[in-house]
């Protein structure tokens, strides 16, 4: 079980230096995308430090240098059935993949889409699935073009 929980950390996407992206997209009346890029990057770092501390606490376990709790168990159980923890979907973008290695690549691709974007700037096209939450980003779009044509959105 250790090892199952080293090679999921492993393949755990690194999250994005929340930092340099406000630096590259800073946060402003303006600019309702660079808003929504920030409050995304900050999302999914919440969900990768969920992944990566209850992962190292169940190793921590596992080595007998932490107390193991009905959280873990259930933490435990669902990795041994390749299931997405409980504690991780808490935690998560909404998803239909039950299973956890098709989690793991959904994550990676999400990652991936926003690390791009961090990276190269505004993308000529957005993928919608790739957001963490894709009403705000339907929002976003709707105050880009008001704030740019100065009506409301009303």
């Amino acid at each position: 079980m250790k090892e199952n929980a080293e090679n999921l950390l492993r393949t755990i996407p690194v999250p994005i230096n929340s930092d340099e992206v406000k630096q590259k997209f800073p946060i402003g009346y303006r600019s309702p995308l660079y808003n929504l890029l920030n409050r995304e990057v900050n999302k999914y770092n919440r969900l990768l430090e969920v992944i990566r501390s209850s992962l190292t606490l169940m190793i921590d376990v596992l080595e007998g240098k932490e107390t193991y709790t009905d959280e873990l168990e259930k933490l435990w159980h669902s990795i041994l059935f390749n299931i997405v923890p409980n504690m991780w979907l808490k935690a998560s973008y909404q998803t239909c993949y039950r299973s956890l290695g098709n989690y793991i690549v959904n994550l990676t691709d999400r990652m991936n889409f926003i690390k791009k974007w961090v990276e190269h700037g505004d993308p000529d096209s957005y993928w919608f699935p790739g957001f963490f939450d894709q009403q705000s980003f339907l929002v976003s779009l709707l105050q880009k073009r008001a704030r740019r044509e100065a009506i409301s959105l009303n």
